[in-house]
Protein backbone atom coordinates (compact mmCIF):
# COMPACT_ATOMS: atom_id res chain seq x y z
CA UNK A 1 0.00 0.00 0.00
CA UNK A 2 1.40 3.49 -1.02
CA UNK A 3 1.66 6.65 1.34
CA UNK A 4 -1.02 8.19 -0.98
CA UNK A 5 -3.02 5.27 -0.90
CA UNK A 6 -2.88 5.17 3.04
CA UNK A 7 -3.76 8.73 3.13
CA UNK A 8 -6.96 8.05 1.32
CA UNK A 9 -7.97 4.89 3.13
CA UNK A 10 -7.34 7.09 6.78
CA UNK A 11 -9.48 10.15 5.04
CA UNK A 12 -12.29 7.54 4.16
CA UNK A 13 -12.13 6.20 7.57
CA UNK A 14 -12.44 9.41 9.08
CA UNK A 15 -15.75 10.29 7.34
CA UNK A 16 -16.86 7.11 8.22
CA UNK A 17 -16.32 7.39 11.70
CA UNK A 18 -18.07 10.79 12.06
CA UNK A 19 -20.90 9.87 10.63
CA UNK A 20 -21.55 6.88 12.84
CA UNK A 21 -20.59 8.93 15.83
CA UNK A 22 -22.88 11.62 15.07
CA UNK A 23 -25.81 9.03 14.19
CA UNK A 24 -25.88 7.39 16.96
CA UNK A 25 -22.89 7.35 19.52
CA UNK A 26 -23.26 3.88 21.13
CA UNK A 27 -22.06 2.75 17.78
CA UNK A 28 -18.76 3.89 18.23
CA UNK A 29 -16.30 1.63 18.99
CA UNK A 30 -13.30 1.94 20.86
CA UNK A 31 -10.75 -0.93 19.94
CA UNK A 32 -7.68 -1.40 22.61
CA UNK A 33 -4.80 -2.67 21.08
CA UNK A 34 -1.14 -3.35 22.33
CA UNK A 35 1.02 -1.12 19.38
CA UNK A 36 4.14 0.09 18.80
CA UNK A 37 3.59 3.76 19.12
CA UNK A 38 7.15 4.10 17.38
CA UNK A 39 6.30 2.09 14.27
CA UNK A 40 2.52 4.50 13.82
CA UNK A 41 4.73 7.45 13.81
CA UNK A 42 6.90 6.56 11.38
CA UNK A 43 3.81 5.35 9.33
CA UNK A 44 2.56 9.08 9.48
CA UNK A 45 5.84 10.90 9.19
CA UNK A 46 6.39 8.36 5.68
CA UNK A 47 2.76 9.17 4.34
CA UNK A 48 3.69 12.77 4.11
CA UNK A 49 7.33 11.89 3.54
CA UNK A 50 6.76 13.80 0.15
CA UNK A 51 5.75 16.86 1.48
CA UNK A 52 8.64 17.47 3.99
CA UNK A 53 11.27 16.70 1.61
CA UNK A 54 9.97 19.02 -1.19
CA UNK A 55 9.41 21.94 1.40
CA UNK A 56 13.06 20.61 3.39
CA UNK A 57 11.13 20.51 6.44
CA UNK A 58 13.15 19.04 9.53
CA UNK A 59 11.04 16.48 11.24
CA UNK A 60 12.20 14.97 14.26
CA UNK A 61 10.91 12.89 17.35
CA UNK A 62 11.61 12.50 20.79
CA UNK A 63 10.96 9.67 23.31
CA UNK A 64 10.55 10.82 26.78
CA UNK A 65 9.96 8.77 29.86
CA UNK A 66 10.30 5.54 28.52
CA UNK A 67 14.30 5.05 29.83
CA UNK A 68 12.83 2.84 32.94
CA UNK A 69 11.07 0.20 30.66
CA UNK A 70 12.60 -3.14 29.48
CA UNK A 71 14.01 -2.48 25.72
CA UNK A 72 11.18 -4.67 24.18
CA UNK A 73 8.86 -2.36 25.82
CA UNK A 74 9.67 1.00 25.80
CA UNK A 75 7.73 2.16 22.79
CA UNK A 76 4.76 -0.08 23.86
CA UNK A 77 1.20 1.41 24.39
CA UNK A 78 -2.42 0.08 24.72
CA UNK A 79 -5.18 2.46 23.32
CA UNK A 80 -6.76 2.70 20.35
CA UNK A 81 -4.33 2.72 17.40
CA UNK A 82 -6.71 3.66 14.17
CA UNK A 83 -7.80 6.65 16.86
CA UNK A 84 -4.47 7.36 17.22
CA UNK A 85 -2.89 7.07 14.50
CA UNK A 86 -6.26 9.59 12.63
CA UNK A 87 -5.40 12.61 15.20
CA UNK A 88 -1.33 12.79 14.64
CA UNK A 89 -2.32 12.04 10.65
CA UNK A 90 -4.52 15.17 11.24
CA UNK A 91 -1.95 17.37 13.81
CA UNK A 92 0.80 16.40 11.33
CA UNK A 93 -0.25 17.56 8.36
CA UNK A 94 -1.58 20.78 9.63
CA UNK A 95 2.23 20.93 10.72
CA UNK A 96 3.65 20.45 7.49
CA UNK A 97 1.08 22.39 5.78
CA UNK A 98 1.52 25.97 7.67
CA UNK A 99 5.23 25.39 8.22
CA UNK A 100 7.65 27.26 5.91
CA UNK A 101 10.39 25.82 3.59
CA UNK A 102 13.36 24.71 5.78
CA UNK A 103 11.24 24.80 8.81
CA UNK A 104 11.20 22.53 11.51
CA UNK A 105 8.51 19.63 13.13
CA UNK A 106 8.87 18.13 16.59
CA UNK A 107 6.92 15.14 17.35
CA UNK A 108 7.38 14.39 21.22
CA UNK A 109 6.00 11.44 23.21
CA UNK A 110 6.38 11.43 26.29
CA UNK A 111 5.24 8.35 28.78
CA UNK A 112 4.10 10.17 32.13
CA UNK A 113 3.27 7.78 34.79
CA UNK A 114 0.72 5.76 33.34
CA UNK A 115 -0.41 8.62 30.46
CA UNK A 116 1.18 9.17 26.90
CA UNK A 117 1.13 12.42 25.85
CA UNK A 118 2.36 12.96 22.38
CA UNK A 119 2.57 16.47 20.99
CA UNK A 120 3.25 18.03 17.54
CA UNK A 121 4.82 21.71 17.51
CA UNK A 122 6.32 23.40 14.29
CA UNK A 123 7.90 26.63 13.63
CA UNK A 124 5.05 27.79 11.38
CA UNK A 125 2.37 30.81 11.77
CA UNK A 126 0.31 29.71 14.17
CA UNK A 127 -2.81 30.62 15.55
CA UNK A 128 -3.63 34.41 16.58
CA UNK A 129 -4.42 34.95 19.78
CA UNK A 130 -8.16 36.64 19.18
CA UNK A 131 -8.55 33.37 17.48
CA UNK A 132 -7.50 30.61 20.07
CA UNK A 133 -10.45 31.11 22.24
CA UNK A 134 -12.67 29.91 19.93
CA UNK A 135 -10.68 27.19 18.51
CA UNK A 136 -9.45 25.52 21.92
Amino acid sequence: MTAATKFIDFFVHDILDYSVMTQNEKNFYKDNTVFDVRESITEIITILEYKTSMKDINVRTLFRGFEHLKPERQSLVKTDQKRLQQVLLNLYSNAVKFTDRQGKITILVELIKDFLRISVTDDGLGIEKKNQKTMF
